[in-house]
């Protein structure tokens, strides 16, 4: 197992989505020159890079920043350290047929497909994205 994943597997199993898309990614493996896809990109340098988890502390946002966020029109989604941040977002006035939601607000059938995605990418973030 590269040292990617390995790193991946210790920082990142927060819940089931998450557990489930990271073995199913470890059980893929990193493509290497013989997929097809991937004969021209060499993966090398990024299977040898270890990650971290991110700290669970969270920026807060003071009163200035707050207003300056108010201040621009909506729809508007703010990420605070890549956390949806509710309080300071402003989903009203999308177009039809437009939700923004998070994952975790998802029903089962939504949260699958982000763990039956066929590209390893798309499960690694899967395992990543916080909840």
């Amino acid at each position: 197992m590269s040292a990617l994943l390995e790193s991946l597997q210790t920082a990142f199993s927060e819940s089931v989505l998450s557990k489930t898309a990271l073995d199913q990614a470890i059980a893929i493996g990193l493509p290497n020159p013989r997929s097809e896809q991937w004969k021209y990109t060499s993966l090398r340098a990024l299977s040898a890079r270890r990650f971290a988890a991110p700290s669970t502390l969270l920026l807060t946002l003071d009163d200035a920043t707050k207003a300056a966020i108010a201040a621009i029109p909506s729809p508007r989604v703010i990420l605070v350290n890549g956390v949806f941040d509710a309080a300071n977002s402003d989903r009203s006035n999308l177009p039809d047929g437009l939700a923004i939601q998070t994952s975790a607000s998802n029903d089962a059938d939504d949260q699958s497909r982000f763990i039956n995605a066929k590209d390893i990418f798309a499960k690694l973030n899967a395992a990543i994205a916080r909840q």
